[in-house]
């Protein structure tokens, strides 16, 4: 990825009181393949509710303010059975340029399975020996106005990767996204958020260092909203 990738511009003022989103995550598990390997989709929906309102009593009222979306590949050792490729390929949501940047060309296949290419370890400054986890794909993210530009884009995706849990690396460049926000301004935050180049626009993260809503990144927001409700 080019160094040229602009800053992310100061964040916007945040419209309403963040302990006021309510997320939900719904997931779609697909059949284990060779040794236990699998394909699985997620998708976290943020919604905006006002004072007084049910979170589990749904309606078009309830205001939509964000969606994430991630493909994870569940690895063994590293590694992969291509028949779980194979089945993420003719879904058409595993793209050439990302999946050769993250398994190599043509996947690098070994008796049947494709492994993580070197580059990853040595983009994330990992050691030989360390569990990277599973391989996630970031396919989706926005974040409607007015809550576009302060911060929530990324804080989502750091939610869903810690509610689906366990070690992975993250990764995704523009040509893999399926709509959501402008991709270039989406890169820059995730640049912000401990991504880092792998190869020609593509990034990965180590998922545990993403920040998520729920961590010490949430109370900011919380307190960057108060602090602005005051003045």
């Amino acid at each position: 990825m080019s160094d040229t990738v602009p800053a992310p511009s100061a964040p916007a003022a945040i419209p309403g009181d963040p302990a006021r989103l309510h997320l939900t995550v719904t997931s779609e598990i697909g059949a284990p393949v060779g040794r236990g390997e699998r394909q699985e989709r997620h998708r976290l929906n943020a919604r905006f509710l006002a004072e007084g309102e049910d979170p589990h009593q749904w309606s078009a009222a309830h205001d939509q303010v964000g969606v994430v979306a991630v493909h994870r590949i569940r690895l063994e050792r590293g590694a992969v059975d291509v028949g779980v490729l194979a089945a993420v390929q003719q879904a058409e949501v595993l793209e050439a340029e990302l999946a050769e940047a993250v398994l190599g060309s043509a996947f690098t296949r070994r008796g049947g399975r494709s492994r993580l290419v070197p580059a990853v370890r040595e983009a994330l400054g990992k050691g030989p020996r360390t569990d990277l986890g599973d391989l996630v794909l970031l396919s989706h993210v926005s974040v409607n106005e007015p809550w576009a530009g302060t911060g929530l884009d990324v804080l989502l995706l750091g939610e869903l990767l810690a509610r689906i849990g366990g070690p992975a690396v993250v990764a995704t460049a523009p040509s893999f996204m399926r709509g959501g926000q402008d991709c270039q301004s989406l890169m820059a935050s995730l640049r912000t958020a401990g991504f880092v180049p792998l190869a020609e626009h593509t990034i990965v993260a180590d998922a545990a260092l993403v920040p998520a809503l729920s961590g010490p990144a949430g109370q900011d927001l919380l307190r960057r909203y108060a602090a602005e409700a005051v003045h």
